[in-house]
């Protein structure tokens, strides 16, 4: 019978971790496979809302505004309103922390956010 030795113990529990960590992982994912697939949203999607919400509302924006240049004159008003809107969803999405945010992103997100809220009845083509 062979002797372990700290260093032998201590990859020994290192390599249960890790199995023990690899399949809660594989067990995870075939859960949040298994919840999109029956109930179109998974858990992980609701993690970070605000970034998943952003993620889903700028690229229609983007293309709303696109088509509101082309179809209506609305003035420049409203566009202005809507590049706010825009910017604001930009920096939501690409940034996973709003701590992360300086005092300038913030204000940018905060009047981007309340004017989305004031043109949000209007978004329609």
């Amino acid at each position: 019978m062979r002797y372990l030795g700290t260093k032998d113990l201590y990859r020994n529990q290192l390599f249960h971790e890790l199995i023990r960590f690899r399949f809660k992982s594989v067990f995870r994912i075939l859960k949040l496979w298994w919840q999109w697939l029956t109930k179109g949203i998974s858990d992980d999607e609701l993690w970070s809302f605000d970034v998943t919400i952003a993620k889903f509302i700028l690229p229609r924006l983007k293309r709303f505004k696109v088509l509101e240049e082309e179809i209506h004159d609305n003035g420049r008003g409203y566009m202005d309103d809507l590049d706010k809107a825009i910017r604001a969803m930009d920096l939501i999405a690409n940034t996973d922390c709003d701590w992360l945010f300086d005092e300038k992103q913030r204000q940018e997100v905060e009047e981007g956010l309340k004017i989305f809220a004031e043109i949000f009845p209007r978004l329609w083509n």
